[in-house]
């Protein structure tokens, strides 16, 4: 063995953890790259969120749904006579605590000239969007078309304490 192999293996030593380091290196960055994007894209908007929640006023007989003499659930249609406060609390109610850091919604049925209010919803508050669907509602000639149109606060803000808090859903 001369001397210059042994300095051989001390450099080659030297080289392999080069690589294993910037190997390793690579192999995080895209863990967290990969990490991060799948979470930006599969982030859903807060319209989308409140769109799906408000699905069940109009398709579940807990809510204003119409059901007929066959019980069969008419998902779209309203019944009128179901449109009222008791029937809202019972179909969408949130704790004082839990509803700050949920959707709140007003839900106004043009035909009816009518209005309810989630428990929480603040009516001095400004709304953060509105949704708008067409419905029909069961009369006792038939069907007529209705709008509803349903007012989302997703920011709530609560007094604790003497200070404001401002929660997001």
């Amino acid at each position: 063995m001369s001397d210059d192999d042994s300095f051989l293996i001390p450099q080659e030593m030297f080289f392999y953890i080069i690589v294993v380091i910037i190997f390793a290196g690579m192999v995080l960055f895209l863990a967290f790259g990969i990490g991060t994007f799948k979470g930006r894209v599969v982030q859903t908007s807060p319209q989308l969120q409140a769109e799906l929640i408000a699905l069940r006023f109009t398709g579940i007989p807990e809510c204003f749904a119409y059901k007929d003499e066959r019980s069969i659930v008419r998902s779209g249609i309203i019944d009128p006579q179901k449109f009222s406060q008791d029937v809202l609390d019972r179909c969408y109610y949130h704790f004082r605590k839990e509803g700050f850091t949920s959707f709140n919604f007003r839900l106004q049925l043009q035909g009816e000239n009518k209005e309810l209010f989630t428990n929480n919803y603040k009516i001095n508050d400004r709304d953060d969007f509105t949704l708008v669907k067409e419905i029909l509602k069961r009369t006792t000639q038939g069907f007529e078309k209705d709008l509803l149109i349903i007012f989302v606060q997703e920011r709530v803000e609560r007094t604790t304490d003497g200070k404001k808090e401002e929660l997001r859903a």
